[in-house]
């Protein structure tokens, strides 16, 4: 809009010039026709017409008074025409100038606005992409702190289990002891009372304490005991759980393998 503005300052003074020009010239000439008409009659007036160099005293007497007379060229209708014409030329192509310089513009500011509303795009998916990264960074930290609440769990079970294990351990082994005890006692009793011993034992549920004990006792003593029992099936539910029985050592193992 600025270029535009200019341009229009700039057709407009040099327009002024012209036209100014033209006036000096008019009035120039009209000054001079007053001037010619003014003088003196010469030799315009007697009749004669000078023609040539005018003679040298004559001269020095004209220049003497001030008075005189010049001339200036004047403009024939062809040369007004044509500068007319040419005027007109230079004002269409100062008006063509201008609106190259208008539509530039025009373009320049479709340009920019383009320009401007891809930025405003690329801004505004920017905005997006560093939301979405923000996002994505608090869903990373919820994992991490997810991940780690599973390992102090498996952690804090894993201890918990260690600590039940040596529990078991000791209840093991001092149901161990517990058990040769009651052997050690079994043994010393007579035959029969330790046969009707493992009997109500076994009828109250309570058949894999006396398996136990039958398996800590020596095998003469142990026999002796089974065959005062005087009952077939009882024996042979003691037999069958005797051989499913595991050793101290064996129970252990088996522990080991579950974790």
């Amino acid at each position: 809009m600025k270029s535009v503005v200019i341009l229009t300052l700039t057709i407009a003074v040099f327009a002024g010039s012209v036209f100014g020009s033209l006036w000096l010239k008019t009035n120039y000439l009209a000054e001079a026709s007053d001037i010619e008409a003014d003088s003196p009659p010469g030799s315009e007036g007697n009749g004669t017409q000078v023609t040539g160099r005018a003679p040298q005293g004559s001269a020095s007497r004209d220049s003497a008074k001030g008075n005189l007379s010049i001339r200036p060229q004047e403009l024939s209708v062809e040369e007004m025409v044509r500068l007319g014409m040419d005027l007109k030329r230079r004002e269409k192509r100062l008006k063509d100038d201008a609106e190259k310089l208008r539509q530039q513009e025009i373009h320049q500011q479709i340009a920019l606005a383009d320009i401007q509303q891809e930025q405003g795009a690329i801004e505004a998916q920017q905005t997006q992409v560093k939301s979405e990264l923000a996002k994505a960074e608090i869903l990373v930290d919820r994992l991490i702190q997810a991940r780690q609440a599973v390992i102090d769990e498996r952690t804090a079970a894993e201890e918990k289990l260690k600590k039940m294990e040596e529990v078991q351990i000791e209840v093991d082994e001092q149901h161990t002891t517990n058990t040769k005890k009651l052997a050690q006692w079994i043994q010393s009793m007579d035959e029969v009372k330790a046969a009707e011993v493992l009997r109500e034992m076994a009828n109250d549920g309570k058949m894999p304490i006396a398996v136990e004990i039958l398996s800590h006792l020596e095998e003469r003593e142990a026999a002796k005991i089974l065959s005062s029992l005087d009952d077939a099936k009882l024996v042979q539910d003691l037999v069958s759980e005797f051989r499913n029985l595991k050793s101290p050592k064996e129970s252990k193992r088996a522990r080991r393998t579950l974790r």
